[in-house]
């Protein structure tokens, strides 16, 4: 192994290292993000001058919003892990064409 493929291999892993780091760094964001969100939910009504909230609608859009961001965020943070764990999805010999399988394995054998 030459010099130049020995720093290709450690730019790689630094970058790899790099990308967990940064999931890592999501997640502690993510969960401290919404601990807050949770509190402020509770009480985020007696904030505002309650007389003036009296539309129970309002009420509801608020505490979806509320909710949603928790949801969307969690669906964000698992493509992020999917993407740096380089978690592939299960493929299942169906969904390929036989060609394409009679094609792959005879590469395979070729090379």
């Amino acid at each position: 192994m030459n010099k130049l493929e020995q720093h290709s291999k450690e730019q790689r892993a630094l970058l790899r290292i790099e990308s967990i780091k940064k999931f890592f760094k999501h997640c502690r964001l993510f969960i401290t993000a919404n601990v807050l969100i949770l509190f402020v939910s509770k009480d985020i009504f007696n904030w505002f001058d309650i007389a003036a909230i009296t539309d129970n609608g309002f009420k509801q859009w608020v505490m979806w919003n509320i909710a949603s961001i928790p949801i969307i965020w969690s669906i964000v943070l698992t493509i992020h892990a999917l993407v740096v764990f380089r978690i592939r999805l299960v493929r299942f010999k169906w969904t390929k064409p036989e060609m394409l399988i009679k094609w792959e394995q005879k590469m395979i054998q070729d090379i």
